[in-house]
């Protein structure tokens, strides 16, 4: 995927949506006094994959 290409996909509703969805709802759960650092890692791994699912072309396996 070009840098042009990624740009494009950035300007995406959907991939906004998800990205504030996923985000909303870490937060929500990171805001307990007593999380690890695992949970905290696990919560960020969340977001990423979310994101990165929300970026992905499936019907294109050369690409992103």
């Amino acid at each position: 995927m070009t840098v042009k290409g990624f740009m494009e996909r950035l300007k995406s509703p959907v991939v906004w949506g998800v990205a504030i969805t996923v985000a909303t709802a870490q937060l929500e759960q990171l805001q307990c006094t007593d999380m690890s650092a695992k949970q905290i890692i696990i919560a960020v791994a969340i977001f990423v994959l979310s994101v990165f699912g929300a970026l992905n072309n499936p019907a294109d396996r050369d690409r992103m």
